[in-house]
């Protein structure tokens, strides 16, 4: 009888899994598919063709996939590779509540089909289990922030602290909390700091004042739970260009960048990924509506290559925030 094993079951978004699929005849050919329930109107599915090695046995950390929505020998290929079903509006595969586990149902099929297609919808499944995907560890802590006319949401480790600082942004409109619940869970006080579209804050930026920002990091450098000696910045599309403009607004950050010699910088650049890099083994979002825009973008890129990026950047970014900050105790 076939069976999925998954280890560990249940785990933060941004480790690895294994999966397995025992009990399979020699040779066997099956169909391994994920698929994640968003909403009530919204799902996410990929798919992946295997042959059963001489144990009649599937290890997905070693063996290669022939087909379906990725190739080749990928660990977690069924996990970053899912995409939205065909015609369904929702096309970023986002958490709104980081505080509840994603569940991936994982089913297996004979033969290789795609569970997607009106043709091969319904087909038997031979074997299912579920694998929880977290955002933040036991503990962790959830707070809304309204300190003066700052807005935001900080995330604070279990433990008495202090803990090292990060400051996270994304897009506008994009109150995505995911990035800093993450960032949490490898020990940071991070604090997803909001500019529009929460709470009382203005619907678009379509004014942006500094002092807003630098009155954000004063304050949050200044919690006692957050060590001193300054906090890293992280952005994505315009929070990018605003960490940028950030790290330039106090003589703090100025003075330590020439007591550096202004050589404690990385430059990565990833071929084939596109624009919304988001922690390791979520999916790549290539197109999907912009609501202040009001308009459908492309945000480019070629999926495998965009979750390799993800893959490398992550621990990457870790280490940095780490060793550039001459107080931090991680």
């Amino acid at each position: 009888m076939a069976s999925i094993e998954v280890n560990p079951p249940t785990g933060l978004m941004s480790e690895k899994v294994d999966i397995q699929i025992t009990g399979l005849e020699k040779q066997q050919l099956v169909t391994l598919t994920a698929t994640v329930q968003y909403s009530r109107n919204a799902q996410f599915q990929s798919h992946a063709h295997y042959i059963a090695d001489s144990s009649g046995s599937v290890v997905c950390s070693r063996q290669e996939a022939v087909g379906g929505t990725f190739s080749g020998v990928e660990q977690m290929g069924l996990l970053w590779s899912v995409q939205p079903l065909p015609g369904q509006q929702v096309k970023r595969m986002i958490p709104k509540d980081v505080t509840k586990p994603l569940d991936v149902q994982l089913y297996v099929y004979d033969g290789h089909i795609n569970t997607s297609s009106q043709q091969d919808r319904g087909t038997e499944t031979r074997a299912c289990c579920v694998v929880e995907r977290r955002f933040m560890k036991d503990g962790a802590r959830r707070i809304v922030v309204r300190q003066g006319r700052v807005r935001g949401v900080l995330f604070l480790p279990e433990g008495e602290g202090p803990f090292p600082g990060v400051v996270d942004m994304y897009g506008s409109g994009a109150n995505f909390e995911h990035r800093s619940a993450l960032l949490c869970s490898q020990g940071f006080a991070a604090f997803r700091l909001m500019y529009c579209n929460f709470d009382d804050l203005p619907k678009a930026e379509t004014h942006l004042d500094s002092e807003y920002f630098t009155d954000a990091v004063e304050w949050f450098s200044s919690h006692p739970l957050v060590q001193p000696g300054g906090v890293g910045l992280i952005g994505t599309s315009t929070g990018g260009a605003l960490a940028l403009i950030m790290g330039t607004l106090t003589n703090k950050a100025i003075a330590r960048m020439e007591a550096h010699g202004k050589t404690n910088y990385q430059l990565l650049t990833y071929p084939g990924a596109g624009h919304l890099l988001e922690p390791p083994y979520m999916p790549h979002c290539k197109i999907a509506y912009h609501p202040i825009l009001d308009t459908t973008i492309d945000y480019g890129g070629e999926t495998r290559a965009h979750c390799a990026a993800q893959e490398d950047l992550w621990p990457r970014m870790i280490t940095f925030l780490r060793k550039c900050r001459p107080n931090s105790q991680l």
